[in-house]
């Protein structure tokens, strides 16, 4: 009988290299019939094999002379995984099972070959020597963005960052809006024998080592808690510590900034507005669940500004997201130093665009989801000498993060903070 979860797993993993499928959205595509055992099995086996999958395909590389067909390279990708990295797979499991996939899947005619291949794999498992001074192989990232970062960073930084392993679970908040306090959050977590603990830099999170079913999931289904990286809420906090009267959230999607800074600040009139029509709708949906006030709009903000003018505009621009990676590994495949140098054009007409949103004495503030001084530091840097109406404002937060401050911005990193890489630059209209 077929291993639901390893079938599974491959089929989340093949939707995901294949057609390019965001890896949360295959995988709960292909995990929808699976028990929560079977989810966890899946789930560190999908991402896990994402996560090495330029170790495993240099591994691979050892024992077969060229790179098989995709749905066999897949296969090998898993089963090698188990056999590195999941001490609690026997190595016959490990080959047995990927057997009994590959005819399971119409490769019947390959089982001899990925059992022959698993297996050498195994016995030379101890011996097979890595390649130390090559960082990609090492590491498992794509060498444009280890070199990108040895020039940003220096090379100590980059190896340390790329070491980072996140552990930290699932963060979380209380959602206010719904009449939730911090204080009910931690009875609950403590009544269910859930481990938790306070954020690193932002004293609403709490970190816990559970899944939705494990923590409930009616919190999450009612609207009392809402999952958000900590260094997304510090975005939030940043934001609205001036206490404006009209805030523009200009790339709002999926809404979770949008919600934090009401949650934080309720007196003010929140703006929400994306380019995508499905994205919006998306947004209706969760501030329905948070209890979110906010008028919603589809628009492009990279096209012309918005109207009416704000006191306070949040320009999370879209980038190539390199500061998540480490939740998410699929996206260290899916870009390029060709999309870094497309983004950054695209992120300073839309921030040009957002600075005429902007009140005199207003607020402007940039973010991203990535380390990329092309997208961070020098956007800014580019937007400040374009137009002369803004300076930068320190963030009185600044004592906590200075030696991740750049002279525009914060860059927050996941060795450092405990955070995906964001970036945050305050900048305030002049006149």
């Amino acid at each position: 009988m077929i291993d639901k979860s390893r079938k599974a797993a491959y089929e989340a993993l093949n939707d995901i290299m294949k057609n390019k499928s965001y890896g949360n959205l295959a995988v709960k595509t292909a995990f929808n019939n699976l028990n929560l055992q079977e989810k966890k099995f899946a789930s560190r086996l999908v991402y896990g094999t994402i996560e090495k999958m330029i170790t495993l395909d240099w591994i691979i590389g050892n024992y077969v002379q060229k790179k098989s067909p995709a749905a066999l390279q897949n296969l090998l990708r898993l089963g090698a995984y188990q056999i590195y990295y999941m001490d609690s797979v026997p190595v016959h499991a490990a080959c047995s099972t990927s057997v009994d996939l590959a005819k399971a899947i119409g490769k019947g005619g390959a089982s001899g070959f990925i059992n022959g291949v698993l297996r050498n794999i195994a016995r030379g498992k101890n011996t097979l020597e890595f390649p130390e001074r090559d960082l990609s192989v090492k590491f498992s990232c794509p060498e444009w963005i280890i070199n990108m970062w040895i020039d940003e960073l220096g090379e100590q930084q980059t190896i340390k960052l790329l070491s980072y392993q996140d552990d930290s679970g699932i963060v979380i908040r209380a959602n206010r809006l719904k009449g939730y306090t911090d204080d009910m959050l931690e009875d609950e977590l403590k009544r269910r024998g859930i481990q938790f603990q306070k954020g690193n830099i932002v004293p609403h999170a709490y970190r816990v080592q559970a899944g939705f079913e494990e923590l409930n999931e009616e919190l999450f289904a009612d609207g009392k808690i809402a999952v958000q990286d900590e260094g997304s809420m510090l975005i939030a906090q940043i934001a609205v510590d001036s206490k404006p009267r009209y805030v523009l959230d200009a790339c709002a999607a999926p809404g979770g900034k949008t919600a934090a800074m009401a949650d934080i600040y309720n007196d003010a009139e929140y703006f929400a507005t994306d380019i995508h029509q499905h994205r919006v709708d998306i947004m209706e949906k969760l501030f329905e669940r948070l209890n979110v006030t906010a008028r919603v709009y589809r628009f492009d903000a990279a096209e012309k500004p918005f109207e009416p003018k704000v006191d306070c505009v949040l320009v999370d621009a879209p980038c190539s997201g390199l500061g998540t990676m480490f939740k998410q590994p699929d996206i260290k495949y899916n870009k390029s130093t060709e999309d870094i140098a497309k983004l950054a054009e695209v992120q300073i007409k839309i921030l040009e665009n957002c600075a005429e949103s902007v009140i005199p004495g207003g607020y402007l503030i940039y973010s991203t989801c990535t380390i990329s001084r092309a997208e961070n530091h020098d956007v800014v840097d580019k937007f400040l000498k374009n137009t002369k109406d803004f300076e930068i404002v320190v963030p009185e937060e600044y004592e906590k993060f200075k030696d991740s401050y750049d002279g525009y911005g914060i860059q927050l990193l996941p060795h450092v903070h405990g955070t995906s890489g964001f970036y945050i630059a305050k900048m305030r209209k002049i006149k």
